[in-house]
């Protein structure tokens, strides 16, 4: 049984996920301070760091039908916040009295997550874009997919090999006068090697062009 190892940043991605562990940390880290050794102008500025993303946020969420400034602003001060956080980080794990614990109640801890390769498949979504067929799926935490393909019923053979989350199918059609099935499945691709399971198949069908 082949399995791969994640580890999960304690830095959310997502703007929800930022804004929760932030008011978790924001509201649990005085209770921690003074047993790491960290002085109140530490505490205050890394506060001062979260309060002020938080109202930004707040602010592009009252904004954002009418402007897309709020949302430029977020981003732009997204990575620098993260960045005094991950700072703050190491302060609180240099001090001698920081244990595992106190790194979980803050959100502060990475998380590791193990997943069996073996019984993994790629959910395949395809759908027309531009004319041809745009195919889609959850790439992470794998290298991609080995694609195969079949058209109006025939033998499936090896199409390539994809290393983005989606694929275009730009190939030529064998008679643009007459409708085309094209159907797809996929494994997941780990170390240039196949793994897990089949997917399911999924189809589409390119309508005759006049």
């Amino acid at each position: 049984m082949s399995q791969i190892t994640i580890t999960k940043d304690f830095v959310e991605k997502s703007e929800e996920g930022f804004e929760l562990k932030s008011n978790n940390f924001s509201g649990k880290i005085n209770l921690y301070a003074e047993t790491l050794g960290i002085s109140p102008e530490q505490v205050a500025a890394v506060l001062d760091a979260l309060k002020t993303l938080s109202d930004i946020r707040e602010d592009k969420i009252a904004k954002r039908m009418a402007s897309k400034a709020a949302t430029i602003n977020y981003k732009t001060n997204r990575k620098p916040t993260e960045k005094i956080v991950r700072d703050f980080k190491k302060l609180v794990e240099a001090s001698p009295n920081c244990t595992p614990e106190m790194l979980e109640d803050l959100g502060m801890n990475n998380t590791v997550k193990i997943i069996d390769t073996d019984t993994k498949a790629p959910d395949l979504h395809v759908k027309m874009v531009a004319g041809v067929p745009h195919i889609t799926y959850e790439k992470t935490p794998f290298e991609g997919i080995r694609l195969y393909s079949r058209i109006n019923g025939g033998p499936y053979d090896f199409q390539c090999v994809v290393a983005h989350p989606y694929f275009d199918d730009t190939r030529e059609r064998r008679d643009a006068t007459q409708a085309e099935l094209r159907e797809y499945y996929a494994y997941f691709m780990k170390n240039g090697k196949e793994v897990g399971l089949r997917s399911k198949g999924i189809k589409i069908t390119l309508e005759a062009l006049d």
